[in-house]
């Protein structure tokens, strides 16, 4: 999980944790990137820029089975239609049937609401983790309170949903005890083709000399770093000795060093 859109400033394991999701494996292959960087932390860290790479176009053109990583969504109903989509921030399938929304009416004013980002853990019990209060449906709310103007807001919104526009008032699901609604939950995000580090997908995305978008050239923006990591990527790879030589070049021109694993 996390942005996949640019360079992205942690100041601790906790904070990684959050954004980032901590550690991780697939079929076997640890997470490299979230081992590295809690052992970052571990010994006296204090900053770390994290770029997260996702399999983009220029990956599924070179082969037919590779997949784009995709948003989970949920429609929230009214009546019988959607008052508007929340969808999850960012790519991959951590916000599936584990975040979901919550509508509570106001008691005062049938024509607001309050938005509820919830968790339920498999096996575990519901929690709120963003609450929106006072919301309007109505975009030219004289409050400054549309739903998708607050969720949406870069710094005050949600962290974990975006909402699309919407005209209808949302049908309220609240939490009640005993008999209670289900939240409307995420659904139909997907990590697309894992990326394996030194492999040639990972490559391409990784956008090492700087012919594409992305990749470590979305650290162009940060002002300054001292050291660049690039976990898993191994020196001794004959595909990799182009790109460590990128790398190395890449930091030469920002003052930087790069590690890399022999």
């Amino acid at each position: 999980m996390g942005p996949t859109d640019r360079a992205v400033l942690v100041q601790s394991w906790t904070d990684f944790q959050n954004k980032f999701g901590g550690l991780s494996s697939y079929q076997g292959t640890p997470n490299y990137l979230g081992h590295a960087v809690n052992q970052f932390f571990g010994n006296g860290g204090s900053q770390a820029y994290i770029v997260r790479l996702v399999a983009d176009a220029a990956v599924v053109a070179a082969e037919a089975t590779d997949t784009l990583a995709v948003k989970g969504s949920v429609a929230i109903p009214y009546g019988g239609g959607t008052a508007f989509t929340a969808t999850a921030i960012d790519e991959g399938q951590w916000a599936n049937n584990v975040y979901g929304i919550r509508i509570v009416a106001n008691p005062i004013d049938s024509t607001r609401f309050s938005l509820l980002v919830v968790y339920t853990p498999v096996g575990g019990q519901e929690r709120t983790v963003e609450s929106f209060p006072n919301l309007s449906i109505d975009p030219g709310d004289s409050q400054g309170r549309s739903v998708a103007s607050v969720v949406n807001d870069p710094g005050t919104g949600s962290q974990i949903i975006q909402i699309s526009a919407g005209t209808n008032q949302p049908t309220p699901n609240p939490l009640t005890i005993p008999a209670t609604a289900s939240p409307y939950t995420l659904a139909g995000g997907a990590d697309g083709t894992v990326l394996i580090p030194a492999n040639a997908d990972f490559h391409t995305v990784l956008n090492s000399d700087g012919t594409g978008t992305g990749g470590v050239h979305l650290l162009d923006t940060v002002p300054i770093f001292n050291l660049l990591c690039v976990p898993g990527e191994s020196a001794s790879s004959p595909a990799a000795s182009t790109v460590i030589g990128n790398l190395q070049s890449y930091c030469q021109s920002r003052r930087a060093f790069t590690l890399s694993t022999l």
